[in-house]
Parts: structure tokens; C-alpha cells; sequence
């Protein structure tokens, strides 16, 4: 059966528009506009009055997991927080270690499962340098990327690797760089104190993205803007943004947004699955949490327990845009990024969507056009 959701208020070009009707068969947005009367007969009616209707939220840096059971468990975690898409992120670790991740993610989302849409995995590593490592355990960390340890990864993960963090500065970094674009991978530049010319002769590569701008990486600086610089000054370059206000305070983020713009930048959680969404201060053996923040003992900033759906309405409450613009960064522009059918309500793109509320609270959520019952 046809399902259509009726009396829904959707971001389009830029501002919200009310009274529509949305029609889904197959788990696919087939019109968006106003329907006949006799349209509505013999199809399932969901009323979206007292809401906005808005595409599900998609991380492309989130959390990650050990295996197939705990990948599972993510995914429907992140769809009970109105994230219908996501990418399993997997720091530094050994080929081999990487190879067994691959596997454990086609165990996990090879046939059907509950939970949000597996859009594949984020290699943050190894390749990253070791000045701007983070939380990322320097032993795991490698200086030199070599032709045969790429051939590696693509040859045992094309169908998985989606995207892949790499500091251009390395030696065999360029090569690298081209490589995996060559392969469809998407390079995102980032854990790196790469100069200006550096960055931007990883574009020039094909890296197109960069890794949660601002952080771990050299700091802007009138003579040197460095990774920054380059992304701000290239337009086609998108930028991830961890928005919680910790790794990035508001006047940062409104920094960047007035000088790059709405259509470029990707919220993301940079989260891990242990830690799930409790963001009340408290201390484990080995980290610290405050403010929704993730510390190691040693007082490095590791992570967050906010995530995008918090994003969404952080962007709008303490940094003044309104939904569309919100839509933007927490869905549209990762799905146009990725090249992928997600993040917009019309034809054509999957019916992955949120319901949210006046508070800007997700109070439903539909995959493939269904709604997720947890």
C-alpha cells in the first residue's frame, strides 16, 4: 500500500513551505506538492499537522563498533535519535584489523536489519600525522603511506570504504590521494599540520573534504592558514563540523559559516558507541565526560555524546538560522556530497525523514517510508 503524508511543512529552496502532501511506494518519494481529493482514497493517511517534516538526519563521522552485534546495535541506536543514515568511522589500526571491520560491517548490514541505513565506512587512518594524533593511539599511526599498503585497502574494501581521513603532507600522501579517488573513495583532509600549499595540493589530488574543521589540525594563522584556509577558500571543499560547542565554540562555528557558507558544511558526532547519548558529567577508569564532552584522563579532547540530532537544534537555537539551513548541515549536504538519494524530500529520494516538533525534538522517524518502532 501507498502511503501519503498529508498537511506537512518541508524545507525547499531555501525556506519552509506548508500544506504538502508526500507520496511513498516502495520506500521512495514519488511526488511532493498537493494531491487530488481522490488520490488519498485506499492509501495509508499520516497527518504531519503540528509538525515539520524534514529528511533524516545522516553522520558521516559517528561512532563505530567491535562487531556484527554491536554494528547492529548502532544502527539502532542512531535511529531512535532520528538518524536514518550513517557511517561507521574506524580510527588507526593495522590492514589486518581493518580487514576484519570490513567483514564484521557486511555481516551486520548484508540482509535486512532494524536501525538506521549502513552508507558504509570512514577510514579515519592511519595515515594521520602524529603532531595533530589527538586521542588516536600514536603506535597505531603511520608516517609513510606506501603504494601497497593502498592497493591493500582498496582491493579488500571498495565495496565498504566510502570515505577515508589522510593527512596530505605525508610522504606518499599525494599518490595516495589520488588513488582512492581514483577508486570512488572520497578523501577528506584532516589530523594534520599541513601548510596551506600542502592542502591544496591534496585537492588538487582529489581530496574534496575536510575532517571536523578546526580540530586537530594547524591552527589559522595570517601567514600560514593551512587545511583552513584551503577549505575556505576552495568552494567545492566541504567541511565536517562537530557543532556540541565544546570542540567548537559558537562564534568559531558562526566564523565559518559566514565565510563558507550553509551548502558546505556536514554536522557530524565524532561519537563512540560506548559513551551512547548521556551527556550528564561523569567519570569512567579511563575518560572523563563534561558537558557532553568526551576527555581522556590526561585532559585531551577525545569525542562527544551529542550528536546531530542535537546539532539540529543547536544550529537553530544558539546560532540564530532557521530549518532549512539546519537541514542543510545535519542531512542535505552529506547526501549530496556522498552521491547519494538522501537528505531532501522530493521525488525521487528515499523516504527517510523525521517528524519534529515545535522544541525541535524528533518525535517520529521513517525509514524507507517506515516508521521505526524501537
Amino acid at each position: 500500500m501507498r502511503k501519503i503524508i498529508k498537511n506537512a511543512q518541508i524545507p525547499f529552496n531555501g525556506m519552509m513551505t506548508k500544506d504538502n502532501d508526500v507520496l511513498i511506494e516502495d520506500g521512495i518519494i514519488k511526488y511532493v506538492g498537493q494531491l487530488k481529493e481522490k488520490e488519498f482514497k485506499n492509501n495509508e493517511i499520516i497527518d504531519a499537522s503540528n509538525y515539520y517534516l524534514i529528511p533524516g538526519f545522516i553522520d558521516c563521522h559517528g561512532a563505530n563498533g567491535y562487531d556484527a552485534h554491536e554494528l547492529k546495535q548502532m544502527a539502532i541506536d542512531y535511529a531512535g535519535r532520528g538518524v536514518t543514515g550513517f557511517y561507521v568511522t574506524i580510527g588507526p589500526e593495522s590492514n589486518q584489523e581493518y580487514f576484519r571491520m570490513f567483514e564484521e560491517c557486511r555481516k551486520a548490514f548484508g540482509s535486512d536489519y532494524l536501525g538506521a541505513c549502513f552508507l558504509g565506512i570512514h577510514l579515519e587512518g592511519p595515515f594521520l600525522s602524529l603532531e595533530k594524533k589527538g586521542a588516536m593511539d600514536e603506535k597505531k599511526l603511520k608516517q609513510v603511506v606506501t603504494p601497497e599498503e593502498v592497493e591493500e585497502l582498496i582491493d579488500a574494501g571498495a565495496d565498504v570504504i566510502k570515505i577515508i581521513t589522510i593527512s596530505p603532507e605525508l610522504e606518499g600522501a599525494y599518490e595516495a590521494i589520488n588513488k582512492f579517488a581514483e577508486a570512488g573513495i572520497v578523501v577528506s583532509l584532516g589530523h594534520s599540520m599541513a601548510t596551506y600549499k600542502q592542502a591544496m595540493r591534496g585537492i588538487e589530488e582529489g581530496a574534496t573534504q575536510v575532517t571536523h574543521m578546526y580540530n586537530a589540525m594547524r591552527a589559522y594563522e595570517h601567514r600560514e592558514p593551512g587545511i583552513m584556509g584551503a577549505a575556505i577558500l576552495s568552494d567545492d571543499i566541504y567541511c565536517e563540523l562537530i557543532m556540541d560547542c565544546v570542540h567548537v565554540s559558537e562564534e568559531a562555528m558562526k566564523i565559518l559559516i559566514k565565510s563558507k557558507g550553509t551548502d558546505k558544511i556536514m554536522a557530524v558526532s565524532d561519537g563512540d558507541i560506548k559513551f551512547g547519548h548521556d551527556s550528564s558529567d561523569r567519570e569512567t577508569e579511563d575518560y572523563i565526560i563534561k558537558d557532553g564532552a568526551i576527555y581522556l584522563k590526561n585532559g585531551v579532547l577525545y569525542g562527544s555524546t551529542r550528536d546531530v540530532a542535537d546539532h539540529f537544534k543547536t544550529i537553530i537555537v544558539k546560532l540564530g538560522l532557521g530549518i532549512p539551513d539546519a537541514v542543510k548541515m545535519t542531512s542535505t549536504n552529506c547526501g549530496t556530497h556522498m552521491k547519494i538519494k538522501k537528505g531532501k524530500i522530493e521525488k525521487g529520494f528515499d523516504a527517510d525523514f523525521n517528524f519534529v516538533d515545535s522544541s525541535f525534538k524528533v518525535r517520529k522517524t521513517f525509514i524507507s517510508g517506515q516508521e521505526i518502532i524501537l
